[in-house]
C-alpha cells in the first residue's frame, strides 16, 4: 500500500447517502439549508461555516444590546410623562420580540457548536464546554475555530467538504 495518502472529492453529482453534500451554489433550496445550519443539531459543519455563524451571533448580540439600551432609555425619558403608561404597552412587545431573537441567536450559536463538535468526532456534551468561564470558552474556541474536522465520513455523517475518504496512490 502507498505511504501517500490523498483524499478523494467528489464531483458534480451527489452520490453519498441522504445527498449530505451540497454545492451551496447549485443548491436552490437554501433556505431548507440554512434552517437545518442554525437550528439543528443533526449533521456537520465546516470551519468556515462555524465562523461565519460566529460573526453573525456577535453582531446580532451587539445589536441586541443597542436595541434595550435604547428602550431603557426611551422608557426612563417617557416615565416623567402622565402618558408612560400608553409608552409601556410597545416597549415590552418590543422587549418579547428581543427575547425571541435572543432565543433564536443562543440555540442557532449551540446548534453551530454542536455541528462542529461532530467534525471532530466528538458528541454533542462536548458543546456544554462553552459554559465554563475561560478554559471552556479557549478550548471550544481552538477546537471548533482553528483545528480541522475528520477527513472523510465519520458517525455523524459524511464530510462538509465533500471529501468521501482514502484513496491511496496517485490521485
Amino acid at each position: 500500500m502507498p505511504s501517500d495518502a490523498t483524499f478523494a472529492r467528489r464531483g458534480a453529482k451527489n452520490n453519498l447517502p441522504g445527498g449530505a453534500y451540497r454545492n451551496h451554489f447549485e443548491n436552490r433550496n437554501w433556505l431548507a439549508e440554512l434552517d437545518h445550519l442554525l437550528f439543528s443539531l443533526n449533521g456537520r459543519a465546516t470551519r468556515l461555516q462555524y465562523w461565519i455563524v460566529q460573526v453573525a451571533y456577535t453582531s446580532a448580540l451587539y445589536f441586541i444590546i443597542f436595541v434595550c439600551r435604547a428602550l431603557g432609555k426611551g422608557l426612563h425619558d417617557v416615565s416623567s410623562t402622565p402618558a408612560a403608561a400608553t409608552a409601556l404597552v410597545p416597549a415590552l412587545l418590543a422587549l418579547l420580540l428581543i427575547l425571541v431573537v435572543f432565543a433564536m441567536v443562543v440555540w442557532a450559536s449551540f446548534a453551530i457548536h454542536v455541528k462542529r463538535w461532530h467534525d471532530r468526532d466528538k458528541s454533542w456534551t462536548w458543546a456544554l464546554l462553552g459554559f465554563v468561564p475561560i478554559v471552556g470558552w479557549l478550548w471550544q474556541s481552538i477546537e471548533c475555530g482553528y483545528l480541522d474536522g475528520t477527513l472523510g465520513p465519520n458517525r455523524f455523517g459524511p464530510s462538509p467538504k465533500g471529501i468521501t475518504g482514502v484513496v491511496y496512490g496517485n490521485a
